[in-house]
């Protein structure tokens, strides 16, 4: 009777422990691979307009330097580059009919930087 109560009592305190130890864990969310690129990514977001009138200027080329990303801008005069690393750009636009145009742009992980580049006509 003795031995049984022993037994009993390790196996008790065993439940106790390994009831304790799951309580104790931490559960980490798991992230999906979108979330995980959001936090660890930036994303600049511009638009481009016209010095004089502020119109929008679709169709310019813009580079990213020195990601190497390019895009031309919509009909609204709007371009976006994401999943780039958290650290200093130079935005360079260029339009057939204007001067080109250069923005210096730092990102920080996580974050969206929004930003407005004006061109002059070239006379």
């Amino acid at each position: 009777m003795k031995k049984l109560i022993i037994v009993l009592s390790f196996v008790l305190a065993a439940i106790i422990a390994s009831a304790v130890w799951t309580g104790c864990k931490k559960e980490e969310p798991e992230l999906e691979d979108n979330q995980l690129e959001s936090n660890t990514t930036a994303t600049i977001i511009g638009v481009v307009i016209d010095f004089e009138d502020q119109q929008p200027i679709s169709g310019a080329y813009v580079n990213i330097i020195p990601s190497g990303k390019s895009a031309n801008t919509d009909s609204a005069g709007y371009f976006q580059f994401t999943n780039l690393n958290a650290q200093q750009y130079t935005i360079s636009v260029q339009k057939t009919g204007y001067t080109n145009n250069r923005k210096i742009v730092s990102t920080i992980a996580g974050e969206t930087v929004n930003i407005s580049i004006s061109m002059q006509k070239s006379n």
